[in-house]
């Protein structure tokens, strides 16, 4: 089970499971747009900017807080679905 049991300052238990699957749907956009943003050039090949060299960045790792926060709230509509 996750550490994370709150979001926003209000825990996951408390959150009814209409704004839970909003929240969800909204980290899933986030991440959608991390992937896209992964694929861009600076992060995948050498490129010249102004006529200097310029080498591909490493992409930075997901927050792996995000991936917790995530799993959580799955968890926790998994949760509040099997007791409707």
């Amino acid at each position: 089970m996750s550490d994370i049991d709150s979001y926003g300052g209000k825990p996951l238990a408390n959150i009814n499971l209409w704004e839970l699957g909003e929240i969800l749907n909204r980290l899933n956009e986030a991440e959608a747009r991390r992937e896209a943003a992964a694929k861009h050039a600076k992060f995948n090949t050498d490129r010249q900017v102004n006529g200097k060299k310029v080498l591909k960045m490493d992409f930075p790792p997901p927050n792996p807080e995000f991936s917790k926060l995530k799993n959580a709230i799955e968890l926790e509509i998994k949760r509040k679905q099997s007791n409707v």
